[in-house]
């Protein structure tokens, strides 16, 4: 799509698009994003990107097929930190990966729209615009994370942007290093070569082979990996997301998706307008458009998504390069209402688009029944609850991976250790070596409480103090669809005396 616009139209739409930006990091910012808790797969990339290997080390693991995900992402965080970045840092940069993500493909769609209608954007589509790119749910939610999400969304972005505006081969670059940051960019790909070759029915040779041979460099390192994982010999990957049924896949990723990985069961009904109105912008575009219109490219970039649902994959944050790819939808949609003089039409339905986005976004903040349990746990009082109450040296246990980061962070006097979820220590197992056991439990459907090891002995003793922090009203409700006993509270915390005299109870 060649641009034939003035340069007073380009700085409105680049103004729109600071203020959905702005718009993005402020309300990431107000419901609790960057300055937070990790959670689990960020403790993954933490403990990697935080080790004392050296870059040679790095590339060597990921390369030899250490971890399921190719290198890029990690050595970008590694990077960082190696330039002084802490976590707080990292996730700022997270967010502002996504917000260039949301600010390129909204960009996009006010470019197109301007020479679709060949005049400039209706106030009110702009101001949609502003607010659906601005408050995107998931993109609030997932986009701040130290994980390779947000960087995998910019690189999706760029790679759209310089195709369609520019028909540039260099747009194959970021393509290439979205492919060594996912191994979902392949699908992306040959989402990419049907629409090029099948669609478009475009064949310039010398682009092509410029394209495919830039592709092939950047996207080398993610092949490497993907040919260590299916070799014999080298590290298996960590398990499959594969694992869930067709029916729970289509529901979880629904409703983390459009809930922004926050909504709980019973609060479902906040993200129904959103999903209908989806479906019917998707739907009427499809309809409507010619097979050469960008947005189908758009459309087939949702299928990988579709079909990976379909396989049973259950991780709606891995789709996060589609939040502004269906927000440039619903612009677009909002503006053919406006086109065809159904203002009104057009107002409600991103009226109620909003509301679900809005609802969304408030509950990442404030949610007592919480879409995943884990990522609403009290970490802060379970933290204030050990620093009080426990004296050096202190033995904590958990079974959850977010708690084991935090308390070997606090946990710093002399003798302390921890025993939790994928750490190896040398901690003493002699419970009375030490003044306080805290045992920091966290309930899971069908898992019991360990036994083994410190926990068997520990029952031997009486807590001196034991409370239990969090709530989750939707837990009887989980009850009765997984089939296992949930409780209401989130955590269990018990601090143990059991050096310096005490006895076991008898």
């Amino acid at each position: 799509m060649a641009l034939n616009i003035s340069s007073a139209r380009l700085r409105i739409i680049a103004a729109d698009i600071f203020c959905s930006g702005l718009l993005f990091i402020a309300a990431a910012i107000m419901s609790g994003r960057i300055v937070r808790f990790p959670f689990d797969d960020e403790i993954y990339t933490l403990r990697i990107v935080t080790s004392n290997w050296t870059i040679s080390e790095l590339l060597g693991f990921f390369l030899h097929g250490g971890d399921v995900h190719p290198p890029v992402s990690y050595l970008f965080f590694w990077v960082l930190h190696a330039i002084g970045a802490g976590e707080t840092a990292m996730r700022a940069v997270s967010c502002l990966l996504m917000a260039g993500a949301l600010m390129l493909i909204h960009g996009w769609t006010l470019t197109f729209l301007e020479m679709r209608h060949q005049g400039p954007v209706q106030p009110v589509v702009r101001l949609a615009a502003i607010l659906l790119f601005g408050l995107n749910a998931l993109a609030i939610s997932q986009g701040d994370a130290i994980r390779w999400y947000p960087l995998f969304s910019l690189l999706i972005a760029l790679f759209l942007v310089l195709y369609l505006a520019r028909r540039s081969p260099a747009s194959a670059i970021p393509l290439g290093l979205a492919a060594s940051t996912n191994f979902l960019a392949l699908l992306l790909a040959a989402c990419f070569f049907i629409w090029r070759y099948l669609i478009e029915r475009r064949l310039k040779l010398r682009f092509d082979l410029t394209f495919w041979a830039l592709f092939g460099v950047f996207a080398l390192p993610g092949l490497i990996t993907a040919v260590s994982l299916a070799l014999p010999g080298f590290h298996p990957p960590h398990g499959t997301q594969f694992d869930y049924g067709v029916v729970k896949a289509l529901l979880n990723n629904a409703l983390g998706f459009f809930g922004g990985n926050s909504l709980g069961i019973t609060q479902v009904w906040v993200t129904v307008p959103i999903m209908l109105i989806t479906g019917a912008a998707i739907w009427t575009l499809a309809y409507r458009a010619s097979p050469t219109n960008p947005l189908n490219l758009f459309l087939l970039l949702c299928v990988p998504a579709l079909l990976m649902t379909l396989a049973g994959f259950s991780k709606p944050r891995s789709f996060l390069y589609l939040a502004p790819i269906l927000s440039s939808l619903l612009t677009v949609f909002v503006a053919e209402l406006v086109a065809r003089a159904k203002m009104t039409q057009a107002i409600a339905l991103t009226t109620l688009a909003l509301c679900s986005l809005v609802g969304a976004t408030i509950s990442l903040r404030f949610n007592d029944r919480p879409f995943k349990r884990n990522t609403v746990l009290p970490l802060a009082e379970m933290l204030d609850v050990v620093r009080q109450k426990s004296e050096s040296p202190v033995l904590a246990l958990t079974n959850e991976t977010v708690s084991t980061w935090l308390l070997r962070q606090t946990l710093t006097g002399p003798g302390d250790c921890v025993i939790g979820t994928g750490l190896s220590n040398s901690c003493s197992r002699d419970l009375t070596r030490y003044r306080t056991v805290v045992n920091v439990y966290v309930p899971k459907a069908n898992e019991r409480k360990p036994s083994w090891g410190p926990w068997s002995a520990l029952q031997e003793y009486s807590p001196t103090f034991s409370v239990h922090l969090g709530r989750d009203f939707d837990a009887g409700v989980k009850s009765r669809l997984t089939g296992h006993m949930i409780p209401e509270h989130l955590m269990e915390l018990k601090i143990y005396a059991v050096g310096s005299g005490s006895e076991p109870r008898q």
